[in-house]
């Protein structure tokens, strides 16, 4: 019984950061196909400089993540005790 709840602990730890990491693989995705996407390098920088893209794609990945997290600690999956 020991062994049983043990690898289901496990189990849940590597669910939930795999979950965590959806958002992030999928607009990685997006970005690294070889198509004209608007705010790639072939568009004219706009008010964030250069590196606008970056920051908007970062964003994009932190805040769906960052939701999750805190609903997977709301509900109680995140407590490992």
């Amino acid at each position: 019984m020991l062994n049983r709840e043990k690898s289901n602990k496990i189990l849940s730890i590597l669910t939930i950061i795999f979950t965590l990491s959806i958002p992030v693989t999928v607009i990685s995705s997006f970005y690294g196909m070889n198509v004209t996407i608007p705010g790639r390098i072939e568009v004219p920088p706009t008010f964030l400089g250069p590196y606008t893209t970056m920051i908007f794609v970062i964003i994009a990945s932190i805040v769906p993540s960052s939701l999750m997290y805190w609903y997977f600690r709301r509900v109680g999956w995140m407590s490992f005790d």
